[in-house]
């Protein structure tokens, strides 16, 4: 269950692969870089992660800057496919609106009783990186008590400062408090950096006081601050992951190190300084309780590791210039980006379940559990549920056996084609009509010779159904059987060709759908209009524009919104009488309408 969570949710797994990566190009380059060029690929990697989250798991959705009428849902260029998303668990007719199982839906059978692990899983992430930022923002709130009740200094430590900031060609202003509730000196702020000393380091002489406000500024020059925070983002996103932990340990010597370099380069002596961080790491054997940027570091490793750098002789000091470390950081987001597109699982499934526990429940003698199960393998999207299906299309119960066509339709698996055609014989319209629509799902040709037997069926809701499949398939080699099932006695079912002979785009078949504009029956009209506006082509427009004239105001509206579809500039005269039309709608759909045809 843990190993399906982590692959629905691959953004951890592609994060965690990330970094392994960076540790390893950090560990390969060591020997031969200096500090500095080793933390910029530890701010790439925490930077990239990021990334690899954030394209992950945000969905951008493009909204539309204006709001349109309700009357407009059919306005688009292209309508989608009819398809039949859910199949109808009781035996209605065949434009009844079926119920169907929810995962969301309580149910009292073992099926349903199993954890949610996901959602409590996804409820830990976020109760982990709720704490995490809470105990961030104490000391926050800590460090600003701090601020408080300290003083910031005004004596000789300030013309040290400045003297160090003209040195070392540093314009931002930097502020020096002095406290005594701390024992080690340490650096806040990436806006206005404040250097927090304790004030037990006024007894030092000034060329000790120069190594500590030398590493402390070394921090603001290379803005240590801001890339701390995204290391404490990082900690706060992926607090679960040990790696990233120690990974910002190690990032955190390498920063250090970095600093330490600084104060060589600044023409101090090496090994008096080393002696000085000794010297206060014995003194001060206890850590300052605010987890900031500062002179001394808190763990063995730490000191051993600057120590080895400071004193190596063959260590290489040097700091990597701003245009190489922004170079650097792009090559590392140009790697991040379309690794985070890549998908470790089909993010289009609706949900990662267990096959064989669901194949399983279709042959326990629960029926609910049974139709459950068959429309979760339905949208598994996994071909591997389709034999366990088929197994199960002799249920005797005919909902069942409706549910599982409908599931073997969402798979489009063909091979499943052959036991389609065979449920066609079933005594029972509902069990026939779901095999009709899942034939059409599979859009194989090789299906026309059954869907056009079905289109004589007994029971309207299959002859509708047999229409609808026609039209998936694309059968418009000849539109005559869609001409003969205009005649048919079932609304639903002429309706229905009307559709899809509007789908056919065959420009022979406006004449026969405008016999329909004159029909006494709104719902033939209506579907009528819809099937002209799809043919997108002038000989529609007179058919159309002698709309305009009707006493039904939603005949109106529909012939409007047809014209819109169409694009034809011709119409736009015919359409501006409308936008004084009695009914609302109609104006509506007319402004839009002219928007259409003139921009």
């Amino acid at each position: 269950m843990i190993i399906d969570f982590l692959l629905s949710h691959d953004w951890i797994v592609k994060s965690a692969l990330f970094l392994v990566g960076v540790m390893l190009v950090l560990h390969v380059l060591r020997a031969h870089t200096s500090a500095s060029f080793r933390h910029v690929i530890w701010v790439m990697g925490f930077l990239g992660m990021m990334i690899i989250f954030s394209l992950s798991v945000v969905t951008w959705e493009a909204k539309p800057s204006v709001s349109l009428p309700v009357e407009l849902s059919h306005s688009s260029k292209k309508k989608p496919k009819m398809d039949f998303v859910h199949p109808p668990l009781n035996p209605t007719s065949f434009t009844a609106q079926p119920e169907i199982p929810s995962e969301k839906t309580p149910k009292t059978s073992d099926v349903s009783k199993s954890i949610d692990w996901s959602f409590w899983l996804k409820r830990i992430w976020a109760a982990g990186a709720l704490v995490y930022f809470l105990i961030l923002l104490f000391e926050k709130l800590a460090l600003q008590f701090l601020y408080w009740k300290s003083r910031e200094d005004d004596g000789p430590i300030y013309d040290i400062l400045d003297e160090l900031r003209l040195q070392l060609n540093l314009r931002k202003p930097v502020k020096v408090i002095l406290s005594s509730y701390i024992s080690l000196p340490f650096i806040s702020g990436w806006n206005k950096p404040i250097i927090f000393l304790p004030k037990t380091f006024l007894r030092y002489e000034a060329e000790k006081l120069r190594f500590v406000l030398i590493h402390e500024l070394a921090h603001v020059h290379r803005k240590d601050n801001m890339t701390t925070l995204l290391k404490q983002i990082s900690c706060g996103i992926f607090w679960f992951n040990p790696l990233v932990w120690w990974a910002v340990n190690l990032s955190k010597i390498d920063m250090e190190i970095a600093c330490d370099d600084f104060v060589i380069r600044a023409n101090q002596n090496k090994y008096d300084y080393a002696s000085f961080i000794l010297d206060i790491l014995e003194e001060h054997k206890n850590k300052a309780f605010l987890n900031q940027t500062g002179l001394t570091g808190s763990g063995k490793k730490e000191i051993q590791s600057r120590m080895k750098a400071i004193l190596n002789d063959d260590s290489d000091h040097q700091s990597i210039k701003w245009p190489s470390a922004t170079m650097l950081t792009l090559l590392g987001l140009f790697v991040a980006v379309p690794f985070a597109c890549v998908h470790l699982v089909d993010s289009s499934s609706e949900t990662n379940v267990d096959l064989d526990h669901f194949i399983g429940v279709l042959n326990s003698e629960n029926e609910e559990d049974q139709k459950y199960a068959a429309w979760v393998l339905g949208t598994s999207e996994n071909e591997k549920s389709v034999d366990g299906l088929i197994g199960q299309l002799q249920h005797p119960n005919p909902e069942v056996r409706s549910m599982i066509l409908w599931a073997l339709g969402e798979l489009k698996v063909i091979s499943s084609l052959p036991h389609l055609i065979k449920m066609t014989k079933d005594p029972i319209p509902l069990v026939r009509e779901m095999a009709v629509k899942s034939i059409g799902e599979m859009e194989d040709p090789k299906a026309l010779p059954e869907l056009h037997k079905m289109m004589l069926d007994p029971d309207p809701g299959v002859r509708t159904a047999a229409i609808w499949s026609m039209g998936e398939v694309k059968a418009f080699g000849s539109l005559d059987i869609y001409y003969k099932a205009l005649n048919d006695p079932s609304t639903e079912a002429v309706k229905m060709a009307i559709k899809v002979i509007g789908k056919s785009e065959n420009q022979e078949a406006i004449p026969v759908l405008a016999t329909f504009l004159g029909n006494p029956n709104l719902e033939l009209k209506m579907e009528a209009i819809h099937a002209l506006g799809e043919m997108d082509t002038q000989e529609v427009l007179p058919y159309l524009i002698n709309l305009l004239d009707d006493r039904d105001a939603s005949v109106r509206a529909e012939g409007v919104r047809a014209l819109g579809h169409l694009g034809d500039k011709g119409a736009v005269s015919a359409l501006m009488p409308l936008l004084h039309d009695p009914a609302i709608p109609v104006r509506e759909l007319t402004v839009w309408a002219l928007d259409e045809l003139t921009f």
